[in-house]
């Protein structure tokens, strides 16, 4: 990646490759109507027509679990709760349906019913084959999606393994129950 050009490097982003951020706001464009943003995903991707992408857009929004898919579609941004907005760039994200899915914090001030919304998402995402490399402080939400995990300690790999292998690890556990005091 770091030897391609900025050119080729636009044709994997977001087809190959899609990144979910911590900061909904920051992926998302505050003057334009979220059904516009997520329907220019396959627009530019996939070359097809706005009526298409506007039927994609309106599944996936069911599909990320938002009720009133068509009152979304119709909305800015900053009408939507922090939730919501979150669930919007996961949509984006896999509206071109990517072979890796990046997601950096996902969880990061949501609500814990909206955490395992999402979280199942992933998990059926990975089940459907596609690769996902998560990047999460909740060591122990992380482990229960993971496959293979790595946990880092001041930019040091301290321990790696299956996540059901280091959901058992006694060090693993003592750092979990210390998070929670």
């Amino acid at each position: 990646l770091v030897t391609m050009s900025d050119a080729e490097l636009r044709e994997i982003r977001g087809r190959e490759i899609a990144m979910i951020y911590q900061e909904p706001m920051a992926s998302l464009n505050p003057a334009m109507k979220v059904g516009a943003q997520l329907a220019e995903v396959p627009m530019i991707h996939e070359g097809i027509g706005r009526r298409e992408a506007m039927a994609r857009a309106r599944q996936i929004v069911a599909d990320v679990k938002l009720p009133d898919p068509d009152r979304i579609l119709q909305s800015f941004p900053h009408q939507l709760s922090g939730g919501q907005q979150q669930r919007i760039v996961i949509a984006m994200a896999l509206m071109a349906k990517p072979s890796l899915l990046i997601l950096d914090e996902p969880s990061l001030g949501l609500s814990p019913i909206i955490v395992r919304t999402m979280f199942g998402l992933v998990r059926t995402l990975n089940e459907q084959g596609m690769t996902i490399l998560l990047v999460e402080q909740n060591i122990h939400q992380a482990l229960q999606v993971a496959h293979h995990a790595w946990v880092l300690q001041t930019g040091h790999i301290v321990l790696q393994g299956s996540g059901a292998e280091l959901l058992e690890d006694p060090t693993v556990r003592k750092a979990y129950i210390g998070s929670l005091a």
